[in-house]
């Protein structure tokens, strides 16, 4: 790739969003793709342990934006707690607790109630439905073809802590509940985790699959962090990096306006 090739979309951030993003715009082969990735881009198979095994969480130096807060304000409370951000192709997916756990039922009524459109649940179970590849639960509330992998643990999967919490949990009078991410969620459950034989199924890697990857029309550049966009009229003409790198935006084919970066994740 040059400073002058020229794409239709510029998906800056190869992060949780942007990975999926650049899959999904893909897939209309007509439609060039840029996706820049501040971090490494690795390949399907060389994806370093510290980032596959879901036992480990938050990832390593090499891996991080190195983000922190801070706790209490002055004395001996006064630290910094690290915040861990995955800078790397997948982004936080790729270091996180891979918990995948929906949002409530009676959250997407609230909203909905206080006037957003689009939001129900009804709507975005179809979309959760779409995503979700799994074996458990309902048909209703749940997809079986979908990219990405979602495990139910079960009980006997959990250590005794994590069992003792759910009796505990019980005798204090909270339902077990079989689904968490079903229609009726409120309880306790073990937790729901894309998760396949103990490797966390970032979006780098549940979305970016080496069909993907092997577009004509998707290019995937690591180690290239955005600094800038030049605008004109409101659209993209170019993205910069400190390194000088630029990917000039390609002139739209379907409408007369310079591509547009699609995200700015992370």
């Amino acid at each position: 790739m040059t400073n002058n090739d020229r794409f239709d979309v510029v998906v800056v951030g190869g992060g949780s969003a942007g990975a999926v993003l650049a899959a999904r715009l893909s897939e209309d082969p007509s439609r060039t793709v840029l996706l820049l990735e501040a971090g490494p881009a690795y390949g399907l198979g060389e994806y370093p342990d510290v980032l596959l095994d879901a036992e480990r969480v938050g990832g390593d130096e090499e891996h991080d934006w190195g983000f922190h807060g801070r706790a209490g304000r002055s004395g001996a409370l006064d630290r910094k707690i690290p915040a861990p951000r995955g800078k790397v192709l997948g982004g936080s997916s790729a270091v996180n607790a891979a918990v995948a756990l929906r949002a409530l039922p009676s959250d997407f009524a609230a909203w909905t109630a206080r006037g957003l459109s689009g939001w129900s649940w009804g709507e975005v179970l179809e979309t959760y439905r779409a995503l979700e590849n799994t074996e458990s639960g309902d048909d209703r509330f749940h997809g079986r073809s979908g990219p990405l992998p979602i495990h139910q643990r079960t009980y006997d999967e959990l250590t005794p802590a994590l069992q003792a919490f759910i009796d505990a949990s019980e005798q204090q009078g909270y339902r077990r509940v079989g689904d968490p991410n079903g229609d009726q969620p409120d309880g306790v459950a073990p937790i729901t985790v894309n998760v396949v034989s103990g490797v966390r199924q970032s979006t780098g890697i549940a979305y970016l699959t080496e069909d993907v990857r092997g577009r004509p029309n998707l290019t995937i550049r690591g180690w290239t962090e955005t600094d800038l966009a030049l605008l004109t009229w409101g659209n993209v003409q170019r993205v910069l990096r400190s390194a000088d790198f630029t990917a000039r935006a390609a002139q739209q084919r379907r409408e007369p306006s310079s591509a547009k970066i699609a995200e700015l994740d992370g």
